[in-house]
């Protein structure tokens, strides 16, 4: 008895398109929102029953009518799904086909860039979804697609219906696992841009940014003159897999041996480079090497003589060191340890030069970096 009404309802809805104004309308008919859905009721049946001749006919002539409405007979994806059960694989392999209707939600359809109509949720809807929901539970998909030639085609078509129901991390890791067989660059260009997610990073490419206390002892003359130091530094650079770089800004103070009123004030802007020498968990070695610019002279300890000219110098800086990072691959703040030696000219403030021994304890902000698609050519 059931199928005898499905039947009937496919039967009023083809008679309507040629005859008039019964469930859809006549060619020379406008189609109003009423008779949209009757004849999306229409092939509702004919899906469930998996009348799929009756199905196609239904769409091919619904779709050449006139419509009153700014409703469409499918709402964003429904049309794909339409055309998988149909076989218009050509259709779904057509990137500029399938871009009009691949969409995230059913229930708000674009008339344009401005103007969209609301969709709703209808039998027709539930239906399809959950036919197509079968198909892959059931592993029919797979089976259905073999009947597509091409393997970049077949590898497109599966991807893009996955799509619809896994999440965009799922079907990035499909894309990653099958672009070998995705040879027509468009397709894969269009499967990146739709479904490739943030949320895969590369553990060897951070950008780091670190804040710490420092320490500086002094060798050569101006040992005599400045004693050990204190202070403070900030960077920010990057790590590109063994390689590490960036920019160090630090100031120091140390006391000066031949007042008490004064002390050494010391700060300078340094690029550095290092290379992982040893790498194991959560620790990295680095070997390092320095250079840049600084600035230093004699400061008052107090306001007792601001009128008072103080020596000052501008001079360049280089050195070698280590840095040792305490940070686990999957975790994006730890600890860094620096430490290594620098020149420190200073004839025209204090009438020495020399060395200075820096160590400083940092805290580590790591950020990993998205990793991108990776093609193959």
């Amino acid at each position: 008895m059931r199928d005898c009404f499905s039947c009937l309802a496919v039967l009023f809805c083809v008679v309507a398109l040629f005859m008039g104004r019964g469930y859809c309308a006549a060619e020379d008919a406008p189609l109003d929102s009423a008779g949209l859905l009757r004849c999306r009721n229409a092939m509702m049946d004919a899906l469930r029953d998996n009348r799929l001749d009756d199905l196609k006919q239904i769409v091919e002539k619904t779709e050449k009518l006139k419509k009153t409405t700014e409703r469409p007979l499918f709402y964003d994806s429904e049309k794909l799904l339409v055309k998988y059960f149909l076989k218009d694989f050509e259709f779904l392999s057509n990137v500029d086909s399938v871009a009009l209707y691949n969409t995230s939600t059913m229930s708000l359809y674009y008339i344009d860039e401005k103007k969209a109509v609301k969709g709703f949720y209808d039998e027709f809807y539930f239906e399809i979804k959950d036919k197509m929901a079968e198909e892959l539970r059931s592993g029919r998909l797979v089976k259905t697609l073999d009947e597509i030639e091409n393997e970049s085609d077949r590898a497109f078509v599966f991807i893009l219906l996955v799509g619809l129901y896994e999440s965009k991390a799922q079907v990035s890791s499909l894309i990653e696992e099958r672009k070998a067989q995705l040879s027509n660059r468009k397709q894969l260009d269009y499967l990146v841009g739709k479904y490739w997610t943030d949320i895969f990073f590369d553990n060897n490419k951070r950008r780091w940014v670190t804040l710490g206390a420092l320490f500086g002892v002094y060798a050569g003359d101006i040992s005599d003159k400045v004693e050990n130091s204190i202070g403070f530094n900030i960077g920010w650079g990057r790590i590109r897999e063994k390689i590490l770089y960036g920019v160090i800004f630090d100031f120091q103070k140390g006391d000066y041996a031949e007042s008490d009123s004064l002390y050494f004030f010391d700060a300078g802007l340094e690029l550095n480079a290092g290379y992982a020498v040893y790498r194991r968990g959560f620790v990295t070695l680095y070997g390092l090497v320095n250079a840049g610019g600084r600035f230093n002279s004699l400061q008052e300890n107090d306001d007792a003589d601001k009128k008072r000219k103080l020596p000052y110098q501008f001079y360049p800086a280089f050195g070698a060191g280590m840095v040792l990072d305490f940070c686990e691959p999957n975790i994006e703040i730890g600890l860094r340890y620096r430490s290594g030696v620098e020149s420190v000219w200073a004839d025209d403030v204090v009438k020495a030069s020399g060395f200075r021994f820096y160590f400083s304890i940092e805290l580590l902000l790591a950020p990993r970096e998205r990793k991108p698609f990776e093609y193959d050519d």
